[in-house]
């Protein structure tokens, strides 16, 4: 994986498909016919089995991400804004934490709040009972957009394009927990 190109307001990420192909078609060649290859009538939808076997996962080999504004997540910069009782999708909850800063605590504490709440399904807790994905690429990799444009909640050692993943707007409004 890497970034290719920066395109104007995107950056532009590929991956190899050979481990995805293996993983999710075990070498069926007729199921990776079926939901990859469009041009056959199939593809795209036709083999959806969210959370991890869809075609984002399988079949894309590059996405963009397009590159925000803080303006664009945040109401202002800088401020605090209210507490909120729990998480929603138009204000979801997203913790970022670096290696050895007490980031798995909250993480529990957060994984545990979701279950309370019934939204573990709404949510990606890296690490816990998610996959412990390391690295916004990978997050985007392995979730469709619209399964990401609804989640409450995002947790993991991700950076800021996450936001972007998210599909942060003036409608969509996270808070933010960073520990560095």
């Amino acid at each position: 994986m890497g970034v290719l190109a920066h395109a104007g307001y995107e950056e532009i990420y590929s991956f190899r498909q050979d481990y995805d192909f293996v993983a999710c078609f075990q070498a069926d060649a007729w199921l990776r016919k079926a939901c990859c290859d469009v041009d056959e009538g199939f593809g795209r939808g036709t083999c959806n089995s969210p959370p991890f076997f869809h075609w984002e996962r399988c079949c894309q080999s590059r996405f963009a991400l397009p590159l925000l504004d803080d303006a664009v997540c945040f109401h202002q910069a800088g401020r605090t804004s209210s507490p909120q009782a729990k998480p929603s999708v138009e204000e979801p909850v997203v913790f970022l934490w670096d290696a050895k800063t007490g980031g798995n605590t909250l993480r529990q504490m957060m994984f545990e709040s979701l279950a309370d709440f019934g939204m573990l399904q709404q949510s990606h807790i890296s690490g816990s009972l998610h996959p412990n994905i390391a690295g916004t690429p990978f997050l985007v990799k392995n979730y469709p957009p619209d399964v990401l444009g609804h989640f409450v909640a995002v947790a993991g050692h991700f950076d800021w394009r996450v936001m972007s993943a998210l599909r942060c707007g003036p409608h969509r409004r996270p808070k933010c927990v960073v520990l560095l």
